[in-house]
């Protein structure tokens, strides 16, 4: 059986995931946010953005929604709002006499910006179409708030040595197995991504979205899921355990062509990502007599375009 007992995982790649909307910073001053305080709810917008049960969401604050214009209204968590509290000016923060807040230039236009990218770029607002401002699973698989990771790994003396992530396909569709950890509301989605900003830059960015350990556990079941005889599904990721995603059996079939290991195919395949990730003076004499006699075996700028064609990587599903 396969084992990872030597492997070298490599999660060099911190590609960015997700990212805020660009929103221009607005400020108002205190006499006309104290005027806007006294009818601030007759400009929110009729889009519901929330279930309702402000639950651990109870901190309203109201910010401008720079894609329509109207104001949003809905909750933050105790630590997202402190964690925006202690990132931005004071006077980014006007507390009306209910204790709701409205958000005014840098913290406005930093939640704005995270609300432009789930509502309008995720589609959580059109996924939600009956504007009830819950998500039931249906309309949940109809957000792109999944990801897919391309990557690469070598079979040696039956275990895994290499594997690696080349690159990041995001805003994907959240069908599936992707659910698990896809928001049932605009707001609950808003606070997950402000938690996970931990830097408060805007941007999600791999390590942000996944811990190591998350990574590299995923990258396992992965190429074990790849080595199954007539593979048809692919390890479908979040932040919990999922069930598998199926896939076309082609397409699999096609991803990385390591399945049949004793055909000379595969074994260039291999060889081929091998040298892909790793350079070709890292292959053994007989590594390069296979790529010789596949007809593989060039300069690298010719290797590494024919590889590009050939060699897709191995397509894994993952969703913040």
């Amino acid at each position: 059986m396969l084992n990872f007992l030597n492997t070298k995982f490599d999660t060099s790649l911190n590609a960015d995931i997700f990212r805020a909307m660009s929103v221009a910073k607005t400020y108002k001053s205190d006499d006309e946010l104290a005027n806007l305080s006294k009818n601030v709810d007759a400009f929110v917008s009729a889009k519901k953005v929330s279930s309702g049960d402000t639950g651990e969401f109870s901190n309203m604050v109201y910010f401008q929604d720079a894609q329509s214009g109207e104001y949003v209204k809905l909750g933050l968590s105790d630590e997202n709002l402190q964690a925006i509290r202690d990132k931005f000016d004071k006077s980014d923060f006007f507390t009306r006499d209910d204790g709701s807040i409205i958000l005014n230039g840098g913290a406005g236009a930093y939640v704005a910006g995270w609300f432009g990218d789930i509502a309008y770029n995720r589609e959580y607002l059109k996924a939600d179409s009956d504007n009830d401002g819950f998500l039931d699973k249906a309309q949940m698989a109809n957000t792109k708030s999944a990801f897919k990771e391309n990557g690469i790994y070598e079979i040696k003396n039956g275990s895994i040595s290499f594997v690696k992530t080349t690159d990041v396909i995001s805003y994907q569709k959240a069908a599936g197995a992707g659910l698990s950890s896809t928001s049932h509301s605009i707001e609950a989605e808003l606070n997950k991504t402000i938690s996970k900003d931990k830097n408060l830059d805007a941007v999600i960015s791999h390590n942000e979205a996944l811990s190591q350990n998350e990574r590299i556990e995923y990258m396992k079941k992965s190429v074990l899921k790849m080595q199954e005889p007539n593979p048809t599904q692919l390890i479908n990721h979040s932040n919990s355990n999922n069930p598998l995603v199926a896939h076309a059996k082609q397409d699999i079939n096609n991803i990385m062509g390591l399945q049949r290991q004793n055909s000379d195919q595969s074994k260039a395949m291999a060889a081929s990502a091998k040298a892909q990730a790793m350079g070709q003076d890292a292959l053994s004499p007989n590594e390069r007599q296979v790529l010789q006699d596949s007809g593989l075996l060039k300069s690298s700028d010719e290797f590494l375009s024919d590889f590009s064609k050939k060699e897709p990587g191995a397509r894994l599903d993952r969703v913040v």
